[in-house]
């Protein structure tokens, strides 16, 4: 009979608070990110230290031999099935199958058995035992070579994982050599495996750890990219008019604001579409709707990719274009009744010649832009009157001239 103060027993003991502390600590972070890995790695390292107390009381114990032997290498095959489980559930995304269970069937029929095959010699038993354990570790370890991406965490603990079959596969034959020629196994040995094995499972407990913090890193950073993303496109839903896709008064705060003395000089346009009223009157605001987005469309094909085109109201649209003069802006929306195609809009039984009447003003500085708006919405007005839209009904159509504040 084995006293606690045997080695064997001791290495054993330490073992065993090894796999519960590292229990402890997989139990107390899945508590807190509630992840399937996390619970299936504490069950298993659980699994582990009752194992190794089973196997103590075993020895120690001579009466219960028997059960102490059956329930030391279930535990060890559970702690194996529950290490390749947590391996998957990593790798995966997945929880713990319920097919999986089936697998401690058979486990838990050669634990019952092995004892008695072996006569309980445990020397005997140990030979298939470790091989067993050596094919769990080796198994956990490829799963986890399909791990992406690749990080210190996945390495260290495909490197414990391996060095771990590694270190079981060489009971095999030690024991085997024992058994068979009755040689004793030497102390100095047993004390060594043991603290090694301590070594090895420490090493993959924190590689586990390190494995989950890794992940949990990467998903913060792809949610932060991800609520960047809303809030970029959140701030653009807050600049950009949801109809037309120009920009609305907002971004033009935001132009004033944020480019003061930084932007040179250059010319704003006002562009009201005639009759607007007209066309929902006659045909519904669908109609309208239509009149307004080919016309945000018109206007952008005859400016530059930097200019600025903003919804300034129901009908109107302001043009904000830095380093042209208001000579070359007025040229470049003097064709816009020419060459505009006819719209097509719900309910009318043609295409409808849509009109606006443009004005523009030059201004020096960004400072200078309200008053700049303010002439050329006169403009504007002016050009309206002189062609004689104000007025009654007539045909959509654009005026062929813009007249530019001088």
């Amino acid at each position: 009979m084995r006293t606690l103060e045997d080695p064997v027993l001791v290495g054993l003991l330490v073992q065993s608070c090894g796999a519960f502390a590292l229990a402890a600590v997989y139990g107390l972070l899945q508590a807190r990110l509630r992840r399937a890995a996390l619970r299936l790695w504490a069950a298993s390292w659980a699994a582990l230290g009752f194992a190794l107390l089973a196997l103590l009381f075993a020895l120690v114990l001579p009466s219960f031999a028997y059960a102490g032997q059956v329930a030391y290498l279930f535990l060890e095959y559970a702690y194996g099935v529950l290490l390749v489980a947590g391996c998957l559930s990593h790798t995966r995304g997945r929880g713990f199958d319920r097919q999986a269970w089936l697998w401690l069937v058979p486990a838990a029929l050669l634990a019952l058995a092995l004892p008695i095959w072996t006569h309980g010699e445990l020397v005997v038993m140990f030979i298939p035992q470790s091989m067993i354990l050596a094919a769990f570790c080796a198994t956990a370890g490829v799963i986890l070579l399909g791990t992406r991406p690749r990080g210190v965490g996945r390495n260290l603990a495909c490197t414990a994982l391996a060095l771990l079959a590694l270190d079981f596969l060489q009971y095999a034959p030690i024991f085997w050599r024992a058994a068979a020629f009755g040689a004793p196994l030497p102390e100095a040995y047993l004390r060594f495996t043991s603290l090694l094995l301590l070594l090895l499972e420490s090493l993959l407990g924190m590689a586990g750890l390190l494995l989950v913090a890794e992940r949990r890193d990467r998903e913060l950073q792809r949610q932060n990219r991800e609520l960047a993303e809303a809030r970029a496109r959140l701030a653009s839903l807050a600049r950009v008019d949801p109809l037309t896709a120009a920009f609305n008064r907002h971004a033009f705060d935001e132009l004033m604001q944020a480019g003061a003395g930084a932007l040179g000089p250059g010319s704003v346009a006002m562009l009201d579409i005639d009759q607007l009223k007209a066309v929902n009157d006659a045909y519904g605001h669908a109609a309208g709707d239509a009149v307004i987005v080919h016309s945000a469309e018109a206007i952008r094909r005859r400016l530059r990719a930097e200019d600025a085109v903003f919804r300034w109201g129901g009908d109107e649209f302001l043009v904000v274009a830095f380093g042209m003069s208001d000579g070359e802006l007025a040229r470049r929306l003097e064709d816009f009744g020419q060459k505009v195609e006819h719209v097509e809009v719900p309910g009318a039984p043609e295409r409808l010649q849509v009109g606006a009447s443009v004005g523009c003003a030059a201004f020096a500085a960004v400072a200078d832009l309200d008053e700049a708006i303010r002439l050329a919405d006169a403009a504007m007005y002016r050009h309206k009157a002189a062609a004689g839209t104000t007025g009654g009904a007539r045909p959509w159509r654009l005026h062929g001239s813009v007249p530019a504040h001088s």
